[in-house]
């Protein structure tokens, strides 16, 4: 049987013309702008991982059109209406403009609904307000209902998934970050690779639930919520959660323009699940891919050879590089143990939570900047890694008679002479981060007393005056939130904001600045590009190894 398989497959394939695409390397834009939490971060990790360079754009970068120089923008999840208030209304222009004349776009659960259609009204989210959106796709979300087609019984007073707004009840079928089976509808690159049925399926986190997708949208795989375990994390009763999924779209494309659309309703980008970076790989050569033609169409790539340059490159260079990554190691460091303190609040565990305040997500949590320290120090261990490879491989490249050295000159000039500075600049940062989390002990302080005092009235009954402690707390935790990101956090990844639902926050910060995780990214960036030079140039021309005549007997 085996054999006339391969015969029949033989046979097809002397019928048919083959064809290919040609992969080129893409030039990536991830949104880093309010809205975002840590999901953007989710996508640094993510691309990272399987080797692609990318740059964090904010808002403002994004209004001044720089999504021109770029193949992909990728819009992480979050909170849409914060994402939409921040590129409203130059940057949603400048979005649009990019797909139309061909450019592609990303977008994982927010980035999904900022997509879609809201003009000053309620069609996709209920805090929305006169938010619009970026009104690229159009879809229904049922996941958005009238309070009272949803009335407060018990699962609304014992899962803060279940968010309410003033008159709207925003449903989320399970407890964020659960793994959701997928079922593949359609044949596309999108899911190559992953069987038919995906389980346990990629970390659902309170996505838009997309159904009655509107031309050119197309589903690609649809949720599978009844392979979910009956014991799952549900956030409404099952067949309710089960119903709100049944049909919707866990993968789409759509078009604009010239331009391409690729969505993921869950989050195939979380580090905690890289079984599904491969999604993110297949979105990316999907978009960018040149083709299809005939397999012997694209001939062989152009090398381009330029000139051999005699230059020898200054040790001096790579000292004062690698001295200046020692020094800002050293700085990160410190900054790590003095995040220490504000760490462990983590680990007092506290369970006398009043029924009432169950309802208020967000409250009587510290949002830790976790992901963020966590970052910070893998960029730093990494670009050691990098710069130690870049000046083995240039001296390398001294043995060898022809190369690309003409552009390689001009990347080390480049990375010799600002890399330190810009380095610098981080560490006066880093810096200026540990003071400012020396001078928040006084208020951590204060929330572990008041959180010892309220397991010190529950064992005593007393109630009344427990439900005050929970209001202080609620104050003094909530101060703490806002001074970690406006102080801490605005300064490592270029934005600041208290909670995914930020919106609804009065306190939240919106302002945003460099970041030093974004300067750092791009310094990895120009030292991975000419690596990559240096391993064409070795490989078109490798160094000449010395012949040693034996020594007679």
């Amino acid at each position: 049987m085996a054999v006339r398989r391969g015969a029949l497959v033989h046979a097809l394939l002397e019928d048919c013309d083959p064809v290919g695409y040609l992969l080129t390397v893409p030039k990536i834009a991830v949104y880093r702008g309010a809205g975002t939490w840590d999901c953007y971060l989710w996508y640094t990790e993510c691309l990272r991982s399987m080797g692609f360079s990318h740059d964090a754009l904010s808002p403002s970068e994004i209004a001044a059109g720089r999504l021109r120089k770029y193949d992909v923008h990728i819009q992480p999840g979050g909170d849409e209406t914060w994402q939409s208030a921040a590129l409203w209304p130059k940057g949603r222009d400048e979005i649009r403009s990019f797909l139309e004349d061909g450019g592609n776009y990303i977008g994982s659960c927010g980035g999904l609904d900022i997509a879609g259609e809201a003009n000053g009204s309620t069609l996709c989210s209920p805090n929305s307000g006169e938010i619009k959106f970026l009104n690229l796709v159009s879809y229904e979300c049922p996941r958005n209902v009238l309070r009272e087609e949803y009335p407060h019984d018990e699962w609304a007073r014992n899962y803060w998934y279940h968010i309410d707004f003033d008159q709207y009840s925003q449903l989320v079928p399970i407890a964020l970050g659960t793994p959701v089976p997928l079922h593949v509808r359609r044949i596309s690159p999108l899911v190559f690779g992953y069987e038919d049925t995906i389980i346990p399926g990629p970390r659902y986190s309170a996505g838009p639930i997309a159904k009655k997708l509107r031309d050119p949208m197309r589903v690609i795989a649809e949720f599978a919520p009844e392979l979910l375990p009956l014991d799952s994390p549900w956030s409404i009763p099952p067949d309710k959660a089960t119903e709100l999924f049944k049909s919707a779209a866990a993968i789409s494309e759509s078009t604009l323009g010239k331009g391409k659309l690729v969505f993921f309703a869950p989050h195939p980008e979380d580090p905690n699940n890289p079984e599904y970076f491969k999604m993110v790989a297949n979105a990316i050569f999907y978009l960018t891919a040149k083709g299809p033609a005939k397999a012997d169409s694209f001939g062989d790539v152009p090398v381009q050879r330029t000139p051999h340059s005699t230059k020898a490159f200054s040790r001096t260079a790579f000292e004062e590089v690698e001295r200046t990554l020692s020094e800002t190691k050293n700085v990160s460091e410190n900054l790590i143990r003095s995040y220490g303190p504000i760490k462990k609040l983590d680990s007092w565990e506290y369970r006398h939570v009043p029924e009432w305040l169950l309802k208020l997500p967000g409250y009587s949590l510290i949002l830790m900047p976790d992901l963020e320290i966590k970052t910070l120090e893998q960029h730093i261990a990494e670009l050691v890694t990098l710069v130690s490879e870049l000046r083995r491989k240039v001296q390398l490249l001294g043995s060898c008679e022809n190369s690309l050295m003409h552009d390689l000159n001009a990347l080390v000039d480049e990375i010799s002479a600002n890399t330190p500075s810009r380095l610098r600049r981080a560490q006066k940062g880093i810096n200026r981060m540990i003071t400012e989390l020396n001078n928040l002990q006084p208020i951590v302080h204060e929330v572990v007393e008041l959180r010892k005092q309220i397991d010190h009235d529950k064992s005593r009954d007393l109630e009344s005056r427990r439900i005050e402690n929970w209001a202080e707390l609620d104050a003094k935790q909530s101060e703490l939130n806002n001074r970690l990101w406006r102080e801490i956090v605005l300064f490592l990844d270029g934005k600041a904001e208290t909670s995914i639902f930020s919106v609804w926050r009065p306190d939240v910060l919106g302002r945003d600045s460099k970041g030093i995780l974004t300067e750092l990214s791009e310094i990895r960036t120009q030292v991975s590009s000419a690596i990559e030079i240096c391993d064409y140039a070795l490989a078109i021309a490798p160094p000449r190894m010395e012949t040693i005549a034996p020594k007679a007997n």
